[in-house]
């Protein structure tokens, strides 16, 4: 077992903001060093800190202090904190993945749509909606739905939504998707629908469909979102990350928190 002075000198002299998991070195996001010459009258109190951040999402914070002075202040002459974290492993087709974290690694990797729980892109064309619409978000999502995944509510008028997760790309929406979600606005009593897909865009016979319903009345609105207009959406309601490591800041600096 190691000693008490060893285990110091080896966190002292270890070389910091090395992310353990990727094995590099982590982009440092605060730093900043002052020499406080007022608190402790006849010393100087040094004092630097750091944090680090890797990609993955681990980081590090370090604070270091001493003071150099000719007597003795009834406290530590020098202080060092490290401390770390890493954000907990979800696997993307998980259903017990939180909608918040899911969010943002969406955004950032805009691809991995394709892989998540058909059930968390409900909840995730919900949170999306909720905010651009300013309006309930209901899941429905159920076998016995009749094509409704989620109920929009907006000054007491509903709009149907479906969702379809698509597992690739190059998937073309048919006209019988549009044909279905009309006939379920329809018999919930709405006149607002929207078809929210993965895939990369509609058949010329969707989109035909679609605007003989609206051009007939049958209802007063009807949204197609393709992947690429769905990620427009995701851009457009990116929320900052809360950095856990902002509250452990000791010493004023601009930061990328």
């Amino acid at each position: 077992m190691n000693s008490p002075r060893e285990i110091n000198r080896e966190l002292f002299y270890s070389h910091r903001g090395i992310c353990p998991f990727c094995n590099k070195g982590g982009e440092s996001i605060h730093s900043h060093a002052l020499v406080d010459c007022d608190t402790l009258p006849g010393a100087n109190w040094h004092k630097v800190e750091k944090v680090w951040e890797c990609s993955c999402g681990w980081w590090e914070y370090y604070f270091y202090s001493y003071i150099n002075g000719e007597r003795s202040w009834g406290m530590k002459d020098w202080e060092l904190t490290v401390n770390s974290g890493m954000l907990r492993e979800f696997e993307i087709g998980s259903c017990s993945i939180p909608i918040e974290i899911l969010r943002n690694y969406i955004q950032k990797n805009k691809n991995k749509i394709y892989d998540i729980h058909h059930k968390k892109m409900e909840e995730l064309v919900g949170s999306i909606f909720r905010e651009h619409f300013n309006c309930e978000a209901s899941v429905v999502g159920k076998s016995s739905d009749g094509g409704v995944d989620l109920v929009l509510l907006e000054s007491n008028k509903p709009t149907i939504v479906q969702v379809k997760r698509r597992t690739r790309p190059d998937k073309t929406e048919s006209v019988k998707e549009i044909r279905d979600l009309l006939g379920a606005t329809l018999l919930q009593g709405s006149k607002s629908s929207i078809f929210v897909t993965t895939a990369d865009h509609f058949s010329s016979d969707a989109i035909n469909t679609r605007n003989k319903a609206l051009t007939k009345n049958l209802v007063e609105s009807f949204e197609l979102y393709d992947f690429g207009r769905f990620c427009g959406l995701l851009d457009l309601h990116k929320k900052d990350e809360v950095k856990r490591w902002v509250k452990m800041l000791q010493l004023p600096s601009n930061t990328k928190a």
